[in-house]
Parts: C-alpha cells; structure tokens; sequence
C-alpha cells in the first residue's frame, strides 16, 4: 500500500492514534450499553487511566492527537519544511538545471548570458542569503531531526514507499556533502580567486574534466532531482491533498515523470561544459 509504509515516529504511531481516539470519543453510557453488567463508576475506572496512558505516549513523541494543530511544535516545523523544499529550493533546483543547460552554447553565452546576467541582479547578496541560504539551512537542519528520529526500517517492513522514505532521509545527507563540496568548490573559492567569477565556465570545464569529479556531480545532480520529486509525493500527502491510495499511486508516478526532463537538463548541462 502506498500509504502504510512510511515509517517515520509521526507515520508510526497512526495506528496508536486511531485507538486512542476511539478510547477517547467512546464515551462511558455507550460502554455500559455494550457491558451492561459493568457500574459507570468501575468502566471510568478502566478506561481513562488507558486513555491518559496512551495521551501520555503519543505526546512524548509529540503526536497526541488533541494538540496535532498550529500548537504543536513538530506539526507547524514539518509542514514549514516541506514548503520550503518547494518553494523557494525545489524552484531553484529547477532553475539551476536550466541555467546550466544553457552551457551547450559555448563559454561567451554562458559567462555573459548567464553568470553575467546573475551577477547584476539588484539585491543578490540579499536574495542569496534570504531566498537560498536560509531556507535550504533550515530544511536540510530539520531534515537531519526527522532522520534522527525516524525508524524506517526497510528489511524489516519491505514496501515501496518504506524504501523511498529511507531513499529520503539518506539522500538528505548527501545532498549537503555534496552542496559543501559544490558550494566550496564555485563560490567560496571564487572569493580568494576573482578569475573564476570572470570565467566560470571555465572553471567548471576544469573542473568536470576529472572523472572522479564528473561523477560527484552526475550523481548529486540526479540524487537531488529524485530528492525533490520524492519530496513532492511526500508533501502532497503532508498538506492533504492526496489523501486516498488511488491518488497517491499517480501523484508518485506524476512526480517520477517530472524528474526525468530535470536529470535531462541536468545531465545536458554537464555535456555543455565538456564538449562545447
């Protein structure tokens, strides 16, 4: 099934949730109506010390189901999170592939039509650190919280989606390796070196010329495309707008498909650079 498979602490006390609740609505006259032999006084005495009991569970792992709204914590952080790996970083992602598949054009195009043309926006300190910086932060730092705390366990409980969200969670981790590694390697060592600010297509020729580096780039490049659409299955779910199996299943193929003209630009971008 594709919606009983994630194993995340907030996915795996669903079932826990539902008993709880039933405990809680179930009130005591329809008790005594099905246990007719049983006093009110003796069925309060076996059912709210269950119900507190569990209430106090599922709010250690913050899920109780009375607070599941805009007061808990965890509920506003983890809708906040998968916002912002739409918007703004999934659409910059976007926008990344497609600037650097304008690499196929040759050196002049690109330091001037591209680089050139980024370099002069108004404000670009400011978007970069607001609109980018901060966000993919945030996402990636609570992105490392869920991970901690989630309990996929893929061997044990086989499904599809249970693999997926284990897919999500590691590809997580390296995804910001490989950020560091690309982010030091372009705009941190262009502070020291002006040159690579005048020419970076060259720079990234250079640099992609070495195979081991090629590779590094190919597969963070793929890896944070599959991250994103996996995201976006995911997110659907989060904010309720698919919410039955049927509609799950094709969103999930949806958001596959989309991945494929991204990996496209992504992997002509890194042509571009080569052979151009």
């Amino acid at each position: 099934s594709y919606h009983h498979t994630v194993m995340s602490p907030y996915h795996h006390n669903l079932t826990i949730i539902g008993f709880h609740t039933i405990i809680f609505s179930f009130s005591i006259e329809n008790c005594k109506l099905v246990l007719g032999q049983m006093s009110t006084k003796t069925l309060k005495f076996i059912v709210e010390p269950l119900h507190q009991a569990v209430t106090l569970y599922l709010r250690s792992f913050g899920n109780d189901p009375l607070y599941a709204s805009i007061e808990n914590t965890h509920f506003l952080l983890r809708r906040l999170h998968s916002l912002l790996g739409l918007l703004p970083i999934g659409a910059f992602l976007m926008f990344h592939m497609w600037e650097n598949s304008q690499s196929r054009f040759g050196a002049e195009h690109y330091n001037e039509k591209v680089v050139g043309f980024l370099q002069e926006l108004n404000y670009l300190p400011v978007l970069e650190i607001f609109v980018i910086a901060l966000p993919l932060l945030f996402h990636a730092g609570y992105g490392l919280v869920i991970s901690a705390k989630g309990r996929p366990e893929p061997l044990c409980y086989p499904w599809l989606r249970n693999w997926m969200y284990t897919f999500q969670r590691l590809s997580g981790v390296v995804i910001l390796l490989f950020l560091l590694f690309h982010v030091g390697w372009t705009r941190i060592w262009s502070m020291f070196e002006p040159s690579i600010k005048q020419d970076l297509f060259a720079h990234m020729q250079g640099l992609l010329s070495d195979p081991l580096v090629l590779l590094i780039y190919a597969l963070g490049m793929i890896i944070s495309i599959l991250h994103l659409c996996n995201g976006l299955w995911s997110m659907a779910i989060v904010w309720g707008v698919t919410t039955s199996e049927r509609a799950q299943r094709l969103w999930f193929v949806v958001c596959m498909l989309l991945s494929l003209p991204l990996i496209g630009m992504g992997i002509h971008g890194l042509w571009g650079f080569l052979y151009s």
